[in-house]
Order: structure tokens, then C-alpha cells, then sequence
């Protein structure tokens, strides 16, 4: 079947969710989200994979973000985003 979104790379590791393109911050909801929880699941992440980045989504970014030495500011931008990709 058909699918609306046009694959431009493999599946990381199998990742069924497409990688955001923009920042996602608390309160978003969607595939966005999905693929920050599918990458944290990954990372060793107890998460719900729900699409709402609600508290305890945040609370995982920040950990994984503290882990790594980066900002720990629960907002997924272009650094974590690499970093939940590898």
C-alpha cells in the first residue's frame, strides 16, 4: 500500500516513527514524539510510547541529555536529536 510519507533514509535501528526536522519542546504531541520515546525506549528509557511529551518524557530527555554533557533542558533540538539517533 501506498504510504503519504516518502522514505528518504532506512528505519534507524527499526524506528517505525519518522525523525523530527524542527525542536520539540514539552507539549507537543504526534510522530515527533514518538520517535524522541522510540529513542529512549532504546537508550534504556522506562517511557510509555504514548505521542504526548508529557513530564515523564521531559524528565527522560533531561536524563539522557545529563548523561551525555549536554544542556539538560528536556527540549529536543538538533544536538539531542543526533545523539538519540546513534
Amino acid at each position: 500500500p501506498a504510504t503519504t510519507e516518502a522514505a528518504t533514509e532506512p528505519e534507524p535501528e527499526g524506528c517505525p516513527y519518522a525523525e523530527p526536522t524542527d525542536t520539540v519542546k514539552p507539549g507537543a504531541e504526534g510522530e515527533d514524539v514518538k520517535w524522541i520515546q522510540w529513542q529512549l525506549v532504546r537508550q534504556g528509557a522506562e517511557l510509555e510510547i504514548t505521542g504526548a511529551f508529557d513530564e515523564d518524557t521531559r524528565q527522560a530527555v533531561q536524563a539522557f541529555q545529563s548523561d551525555r554533557d549536554m544542556k539538560a533542558d528536556g527540549i529536543v533540538g538538533e544536538e539531542t536529536r543526533e545523539k538519540l539517533g546513534e
